[in-house]
């Protein structure tokens, strides 16, 4: 049965990558009988000339529509336009909702600070998103009390929060992301996919207060059948990128007989297709077996998360590996026949000397890599960085709503 509400979701200017997450939801809310439902991705850059490169114009001619609830997502580098979106959408709707890491941690805040958002959806959203438009729909904006994972203001203007929605443990239930709302060819990497959740590292830096530390795994079945789905729905995409697919997990190696069953299905079903580790790699995955897997099933790509040179660093940022289990694992991975692989660095680390640097940039050029990205520290929502850097005085504007593009920890340049 069809409900009747109009629902705009709205990812910032950010990524070229499809907003993942947003077609997750959509899918999720057609399933629970929503069935208007548009999706605005604010490109900052088209690939396809043939479409409309998605500006604010675009997006003003959306909330022409009188949508009756605008639902915003935005990690930290991108929280700035989302509040910016967030206060163009406010006269045109009844309810302006905001999500995604940044809101997540800051969720209070952000309801006493931004008068023009109403409510702020934390943690896993998939179970509660149908609930929680239902109730907007028969009760309005002030009475979210039932639903986990909200915070909201009542009639008298108190902030109310609810608890966190548990997260989810068989994603298999979940239905993949709804790819036909958006334009896929519009970008460069079409086939996304995420196969698990959750990562049980606790390195100082990371953003995680979404997915939490809990490794949730979908089956090899259902990850092959959703490949296999894409390769089938969209085959004119399949062939512009080369049967290409990226994998955006956090840490898709945290269960490696899992990784490897994958790897299994792919070969048997022989769908002959080319697929990317992203993300980054914790170095403790480090398995011949796997990476042979990897190798055979199509993997051309893989890159490990290692962000530091030094033992002492690594060690500061709590990685949990050294610069010889880092040296190990590029090396098996090379031993086992994955074309390319990667490094993610960081610099300008608390604690992080210049010393420090010129070691890292001296260990990334000698670790094996075929190419190393890098960027700089910045304050995403971490617990123990935000912690970190309260206590020892330094003078961030660490808790402000605007993200992380003005945050950058370094005071001073590198020389």
């Amino acid at each position: 049965m069809s409900k009747n509400m109009k629902i705009l979701l709205i990812q910032p200017y950010g990524s070229t990558q499809p907003p993942l997450g947003l077609c997750l939801l959509a899918a999720v809310l057609k399933k629970g009988g929503y069935s208007d439902i548009a999706l605005v991705d604010l490109l900052r850059f088209d690939i396809n000339v043939t479409s409309p490169i998605r500006t604010w114009d675009y997006l003003e001619k959306k909330l022409e529509e009188k949508p009756d609830a605008v639902l915003i997502t935005g990690a930290t580098p991108t929280f700035t336009e989302a509040l910016e979106i967030a206060k163009m959408a406010r006269p045109h709707t009844k309810t302006v909702l905001v999500g995604g890491s940044h809101a997540t941690i800051f969720k209070e805040r952000i309801l006493e600070k931004v008068p023009y958002i109403d409510v702020v959806v934390y943690g896993e959203a998939d179970e509660t998103i149908c609930k929680i438009m239902e109730s907007l729909q028969k009760e309005g904006n002030n009475n979210l009390s039932g639903i986990t994972g909200v915070c909201y203001r009542d009639k008298s203007g108190k902030i109310i929060k609810t608890e966190q929605t548990p997260p989810i443990m068989n994603l298999d239930n979940i239905p993949w992301p709804d790819r036909d709302i958006i334009d896929l060819d519009s970008y460069h990497g079409a086939f996304i996919l995420l196969g698990s959740r959750g990562c049980p590292h606790a390195c100082t830096f990371c953003s995680r207060p979404v997915t939490g530390a809990t490794f949730r795994g979908r089956s090899p079945k259902n990850v092959v059948d959703e490949i296999d789905f894409l390769l089938n729905k969209y085959p004119e995409t399949a062939r512009r990128i080369n049967k290409t697919i990226t994998f955006s997990d956090e840490n898709a190696a945290v269960d490696k007989q899992r990784l490897i069953g994958i790897c299994d299905e792919l070969i048997k079903r022989k769908l002959n297709i080319k697929f990317v580790l992203t993300n980054g790699l914790h170095v403790t995955s480090a398995h011949e077996e796997l990476y042979q897997k990897l190798a055979k099933a199509g993997c051309v790509s893989l890159w490990f998360g290692v962000e530091q040179g030094t033992d002492k660093m690594l060690k500061t940022i709590r990685k949990g590996a050294t610069e010889n289990l880092i040296k190990k694992a590029v090396r098996m991975a090379h031993e086992a026949g994955i074309p390319f692989v990667g490094g993610h660095f960081m610099i300008g680390v608390e604690e992080e000397t210049l010393e420090d640097a010129r070691h890292t940039i001296k260990f990334a050029k000698e670790a094996g890599f075929d190419a190393t990205g890098w960027n700089h520290a910045a304050p995403t929502p971490s617990i123990i960085l935000i912690l970190n850097m309260t206590i020892r005085n330094r003078n961030l504007k660490l808790l402000n709503l605007q993200g992380s593009k003005e945050n950058k920890l370094t005071k001073k340049p590198l020389k």
